[in-house]
């Protein structure tokens, strides 16, 4: 499976941020991922709000036909095609944006990081997604605390489900352990690298030191 994370790393510049990511990430390889690409399917969350709203609603306008509603995705033989790709990528610099184009590669492939793009940023320039992104852990050990209690009562009363609902319980509790622990895992999806804390924004006069990174994980 794929996952989209934003490591949050104070550095002086873009390359040491990226140092910071690479050195933090390495110490999860087989535990939290498989592979990881900076970016990749990922590669323009961290754009200018205002701009990717502005250009995501022209491509749906002007490209109706290839997206499913159903799901909001769309069907990449479609619209990722040479000549559409042309199209799309100028209307993408028109809007002022850098790098490649939002459409180009809906999986990713053949995008590599580079500093025309926005996959390692300041913070302060995209702290309103970052923001969106993190997740209320609060809510979420309240919601996981109130299951594992509903499966050990389920447990008591049906000893025919027992074993099962062990293993439920283990799996529960295992994640309950990584939001209660500020874990880096497969569930973060902002994660202060610096301070070992996950889903929280740096104060707001410690935002100016801090760069994000967006991570596309494979577990």
């Amino acid at each position: 499976m794929h996952k989209g994370i934003i490591i949050l790393t104070q550095a002086e510049h873009r390359d040491e941020a990226l140092t910071n990511v690479e050195v933090f990430l390495d110490m999860y390889k087989d535990q939290v991922w498989d592979w990881y690409a900076i970016g990749n399917r990922w590669h323009n969350a961290l754009a200018p709000k205002d701009k990717l709203k502005e250009f995501n609603e022209w491509v749906r306008k002007e490209f109706s036909d290839a997206f499913i509603e159903e799901h909001g995705g769309y069907q990449p033989q479609k619209l990722e095609t040479p000549e559409n790709r042309e199209k799309i990528q100028n209307k993408w610099q028109e809007l002022g944006l850098k790098g490649i184009n939002s459409y180009y590669s809906g999986f990713g492939f053949g995008l590599d990081d580079s500093e025309d793009d926005y996959n390692v940023i300041p913070l302060r320039d995209c702290i309103d997604t970052v923001k969106e992104w993190v997740r209320d852990l609060d809510k979420e050990i309240e919601n996981e605390w109130k299951e594992m209690v509903e499966i050990k009562n389920e447990m008591n009363e049906n000893e025919d489900k027992r074993k099962l609902l062990k293993s439920t319980l283990a799996y529960k509790s295992k994640k309950f352990s990584e939001v209660v622990g500020d874990y880096f895992s497969d569930n973060s999806n902002v994660y202060d690298e610096t301070t070992g804390y996950g889903e929280r924004i740096p104060n707001e006069e410690d935002i100016d030191k801090y760069w994000a990174v967006m991570v596309d994980i494979h577990f």
